[in-house]
């Protein structure tokens, strides 16, 4: 994630955003998780695809959709920032 990304929300927000992704088993859609990282909504669906990024499907065929754990979406985020800062 961007440092601009997340310079884009309050501290507040993100904080929020964090403490409740860990604390709750929240789920978010493809362009929700896009919205707050800062990524493209393609790229969410590759790191799903790759195995990066947990979540559901939700349907079948080219109509499916996925939620992601918010939790997992923070945790994954959270750990690349941690390498690119290292």
């Amino acid at each position: 994630m961007s440092y601009d990304t997340v310079m884009a929300h309050s501290a507040e927000e993100w904080t929020d955003f964090l403490e409740q992704a860990r604390s709750k088993p929240m789920f978010v859609s493809v362009g929700e998780a896009a919205k707050w990282t800062g990524y493209h909504p393609d790229t969410i669906r590759r790191f799903i695809r790759e195995g990066r990024l947990p979540a559901m499907r939700i349907g079948s065929g080219a109509k499916a959709n996925f939620r992601i754990p918010i939790a997992a979406l923070a945790d994954l985020f959270s750990n690349q920032d941690d390498a690119a800062t290292a």
